[in-house]
């Protein structure tokens, strides 16, 4: 449920988005339009109206609000960068330390460390579609729950202690860093927190239309370029927390360089 808001294509998003602020702005303008005429004095000079105080701490909230979601954007992308390297260090030392290992355990784990790490690889589909990702998912859950029965046959009665004890940390190490990945890719802006700042800002410039046009002084190409302003930080906002699919993305650089150099070390 948490990601449908953000299966709809780029263009059909940031489309949504600026047609809320784009219909709230005419709504505005007509309403402002009509209590004018209601009143019958309407104004053609600016005036400071009661309401514009009301505006002026809506648009103050507004511009607390898109703070505070942009920087939780920024906090969950890192938090998703530093879990993706995490998982890749833990994954290159299990490998190393496998290599510790007398045969034939240690190439078997070291084979099955390698076949774990290709499910770690997010396919361009997958970042495109939750169901496929989590098809990819369960897959690679499927060759995680190798990796312990791999490494008790490797440790066989010979292998030192102290040597037992190091592989056997860097292979729990490779299996939290699977939690650890999840929550990061997991903890997302809450749609209905990302819904309130979309009303907030329609609120405030079809507020703000409302005046002006009260007023007499409605400049339809001024409220266009702050609807379309406020419309790509929004925009920019739900970018940050799209990390996989959107214009801004995770690359997986960590993961493809770790596979490249662990395939080279298998090679003969």
């Amino acid at each position: 449920m948490i990601f449908r808001i953000y299966g709809l294509p780029l263009w059909a998003f940031a489309l949504l988005i600026l047609s809320v602020l784009l219909g709230a702005i005419l709504l505005g303008a007509w309403n402002g339009r009509r209590a004018s005429r209601m009143a019958g004095r309407p104004r053609t000079k600016p005036g400071k109206a009661k309401s514009d105080l009301e505006v002026g701490a809506l648009l103050a909230l507004l511009g607390l609000v898109l703070a505070f979601t942009y920087s939780f954007g920024l906090t969950r992308i890192d938090a998703r960068k530093q879990a993706l390297v995490h998982e890749a260090n833990a994954i290159g030392t299990a490998f190393l330390r496998a290599d510790l290992l007398p045969e034939p355990g240690r190439s078997a784990l070291r084979e099955q460390l390698l076949a774990y790490a290709r499910t770690r690889l997010m396919s361009e589909p997958a970042r495109n579609d939750m169901g496929l990702a989590m098809e990819e998912i369960a897959a690679s859950l499927a060759e995680q729950a190798k990796l312990w029965p791999a490494t008790r046959d490797a440790l066989s009665e010979e292998v030192p202690g102290h040597v037992q004890m190091l592989v056997v940390q860097a292979v729990n190490d490779v299996l939290d860093a699977h939690a650890v990945r999840m929550a990061a890719g997991l903890d997302r802006l809450s749609p209905i927190v990302l819904c309130f700042t979309i009303a907030l800002a329609a609120l405030g410039v079809g507020l703000a239309s409302q005046n002006e046009a009260a007023e007499g002084t409605f400049r339809p190409a001024r409220m266009i370029m702050f609807a379309v302003t406020l419309s790509a930080r929004i925009f920019l906002i739900s970018d940050f927390d799209n990390s996989s699919r959107g214009l801004i993305q995770l690359h997986q650089d960590s993961l493809v360089d770790l596979l490249a150099e662990m395939e080279r070390s298998m090679t003969p």
